[in-house]
């Protein structure tokens, strides 16, 4: 038993493979650090990092905690405060078998679910009492915390929140929008698509969709049933701009990237926007930063080619 190497935890079990130190942290998960080149972390980070790798769990694949990983978390967004209590209120949905059932969750004994912090990506319990207490006073959740072990059950309103922001979230589609001219097809091919698909999620553009209707409906439709939309402004078009504007009004996150030799040309009411530059000649480095920035904005999907 020793120290959790990102939330510092005691009784953590570690064992040793090869170069690699593995630990089974209750809160972080399963995770790899290799021994000889230890990542270094910032303190403030370690919430952020713990979050991460409980989040990209995989049976399948073990998660190794490289120096490169978190030098990328870092520049990720911090998940906002409704995004956490979002997350709360997932995990106690999946806590239930049925409307009513009762939820229990120890609020002074973080070692009955450790792993609620990680999930939610708080800082410690106390953060996660303070998003109850809010979702009890939202009528979310009624119940007793006041007690050794607090009871919580999720009411109709609570069920209602969920389902409303299901139907926002629940959908594994990226819009894209984007020059359509034939000199531009590699950004699609080379670049979005591949990021897209690598972070999780399918990617669709208008002209890949049939359709009887006028186009701009089409575009509407497509953007109402994608989860997130990518816009990118090379070649400075102007359908571009109207399509990310019109995603803007409503729910969906829109992620603006521009080659790095045409950003000057882009109108300056949007240049500064927080823009993912990319470099024509650089295209693999140009997939990861992309997949990236949508894991940290977006989150990961479950959409796969195969």
């Amino acid at each position: 038993m020793t120290n959790c190497f990102v939330c510092n935890n005691e009784s953590v079990q570690s064992s040793q493979q090869g170069f690699n130190a593995v630990y089974n942290c209750m809160q972080c998960g399963i995770y790899i650090v290799p021994t000889p080149n230890v990542p270094r972390l910032d303190e403030n980070l370690r919430p952020i990092i713990s979050g991460y790798i409980r989040e990209h769990q995989d049976k399948n694949k073990q998660f190794h905690l490289t120096q490169e990983i978190v030098d990328k978390i870092q520049k990720m967004p911090i998940p906002t405060i409704q995004e956490k209590i979002l997350k709360l209120m997932h995990w106690l949905e999946k806590q239930t078998t049925f409307p009513g059932d009762v939820i229990k969750i120890k609020p002074n004994d973080v070692t009955d679910t450790p792993e609620l912090i990680a999930i939610i990506y708080a800082r410690n319990m106390k953060e996660v009492r303070y998003y109850l207490e809010h979702l009890k006073a939202k009528n979310f959740l009624i119940g007793d915390a006041g007690t050794p072990i607090a009871s919580y059950r999720i009411t109709v309103d609570g069920f209602g929140y969920l389902e409303s922001e299901r139907k926002k979230i629940n959908s594994d589609l990226c819009f894209c929008a984007m020059s359509f001219s034939q000199e531009h097809d590699y950004i699609y091919e080379k670049f979005i698509q591949p990021a897209v698909q690598l972070a999780g999620y399918k990617c669709i553009r208008v002209d890949e969709d049939p359709h009887n209707n006028g186009v701009v409906d089409k575009i509407k439709a497509l953007i109402l049933q994608s989860k997130f939309v990518i816009a990118d402004l090379t070649g400075n078009k102007n359908g571009v701009y109207y399509e990310a504007g019109w995603a803007g009004r409503g729910e969906q996150e829109v992620i603006f990237t521009c080659e790095e030799s045409d950003f000057d040309k882009i109108h300056f009411d949007v240049q500064h926007l927080n823009f993912l530059k990319w470099n024509k000649d650089k295209i693999s480095e140009a997939v990861e930063k992309l997949k990236w920035r949508i894991e940290g904005t977006i989150g990961r999907g479950a959409f796969s080619q195969e």
